[in-house]
């Protein structure tokens, strides 16, 4: 098996392949005002929430990836979102660490929206999307 197609026994639950968790959430963040750092997600009067909150209007990296997963709460997605935060890792080119490295990457100051769109289209095509 190549590398972009390796087994995962994560690969398919939530109801959503790793490649349809990272579109949907860079299609959650693709309107830059949609994106925020210093929280998972905050709501529209800027209030930190939940990514599954309801009142969920914009979110960091991180808190998509678990929107677009389905949250943390559903049977086996939080191996799911591990898996994403992976492949977000790799484009990184950091590997894993006892922190979340796509938390670090997205509140970092210097990070911009379009550098985060660039990891997300990095990590797509590393799992085979185009």
């Amino acid at each position: 098996m190549s590398e972009n197609n390796h087994y995962s026994p994560y690969s398919h639950l939530c109801g959503k392949s790793v490649e349809e968790v990272l579109r949907a959430a860079r299609s959650l963040l693709s309107d830059e005002c949609r994106w925020t750092k210093g929280a998972h997600a905050r709501s529209p009067l800027g209030l930190p929430v939940d990514a599954c909150h309801p009142m969920a209007s914009c979110y960091c990296l991180q808190g998509a990836i678990t929107r677009a997963a389905g949250g943390t709460t559903a049977p086996g997605c939080e191996g799911a979102i591990s898996e994403v935060e992976g492949v977000v890792a790799r484009a990184l080119s950091l590997g894993f660490t006892l922190f979340s490295p796509s938390q670090a990457f997205n509140d970092d100051p210097e990070t911009t929206h379009e550098q985060v769109l660039a990891v997300l289209d990095e990590a797509i095509e590393g799992v085979g999307g185009k």
